[in-house]
């Protein structure tokens, strides 16, 4: 099955953005540390500092998922994605699931790590929003972000 993972030019630039703010982050560090980032992993690496990755930004990371045959679905997307739950707490769910891919997808294109971010963000949203405060409503949060990321 086929899933198509394209998104509205406004989420295009919502991951533009990203990206041209990572490749500073990789290029020159934290200045105000005077050093580079420590641990960049390799899949971020290759998406970020291919040519055409701010041009492209979920073309080229769909590429290099489907190049490594798929088998590559680290967690890089997943810790970056947690602090969305909170910057979207005002927003509806799917609006937040719609800014958690649009930054995750920069370089995490495996559907496994698109589902993540948006469970991951849909708790921390709900918890926040004291709308998540017992486990069945957890397992709600992973089904309906599993269920629109397939729709």
């Amino acid at each position: 099955m086929e899933i198509d993972l394209r998104f509205p030019t406004s989420l295009g630039k919502v991951a533009h953005d990203f990206d041209l703010r990572l490749r500073i982050g990789i290029e020159q560090g934290l200045l105000p540390l005077d050093g580079h980032p420590c641990d960049i992993g390799a899949l971020v690496s290759s998406v970020v500092c291919h040519p055409k990755c701010l041009e492209e930004p979920f073309d080229i990371a769909t590429k290099v998922c489907i190049k490594t045959a798929r088998h590559i679905a680290p967690n890089g997307s997943l810790m970056r994605t947690h602090l969305i739950g909170v910057i979207c707490v005002g927003l509806p769910e799917e609006a937040a699931w719609e800014v958690s891919i649009a930054v995750g997808r920069t370089t995490h294109a495996d559907l496994r790590c698109v589902v993540s971010c948006c469970i991951s963000v849909g708790i921390i949203r709900g918890l926040l929003r004291g709308e998540t405060f017992l486990e069945t409503y957890v397992n709600e949060a992973i089904e309906r972000a599993y269920e629109w990321v397939l729709s």
